[in-house]
């Protein structure tokens, strides 16, 4: 989880929100009370954020 944190630069609150909202990337159980993501998952999660902002024109030009 600490690296899911580091790498988007959310709190543990937001990141939990998101995953309640549908908005991020989903979780792969690993048991009852432990939950992984996949890296790539999350990468890409945030390339799309890129690419949204990007077509919207509020990239760094």
């Amino acid at each position: 989880m600490s690296e899911v944190l580091e790498i988007t630069a959310m709190s543990r609150s937001t990141l939990y929100n998101k995953l309640r909202a549908g908005e991020f990337v989903r979780p792969v159980e690993t048991s009852l009370r432990s939950v992984r993501f996949l890296e790539s998952e999350v990468r890409n999660w945030i390339a799309q954020l890129v690419e949204e902002r990007d077509r919207k024109g509020g990239g760094n030009e």
